[in-house]
């Protein structure tokens, strides 16, 4: 499975940033975000499941 998502990546040319320039959350991502973290219990693990890098919103779920 390693080697498919790794030839997937290389035939998009895929630079890791073609999705975020800016590095910051959309308002709408923030809205969601903090009331997923809200219901949350304390110190609960979240697996992102989403396309592309997850910067900035790993950082704000592992800070929060």
């Amino acid at each position: 499975m390693r080697e498919l998502v790794r030839e997937g990546y290389e035939k998009s040319h895929y630079d890791g940033n073609s999705f975020r320039k800016d590095g910051k959350f959309r308002r709408i991502e923030h809205h969601f975000l903090s009331k997923l973290v809200r219901l949350l219990p304390e110190g609960e693990k979240v697996l992102d499941l989403g396309c592309g890098p997850a910067a900035p919103i790993d950082a704000y779920l592992v800070n929060k």
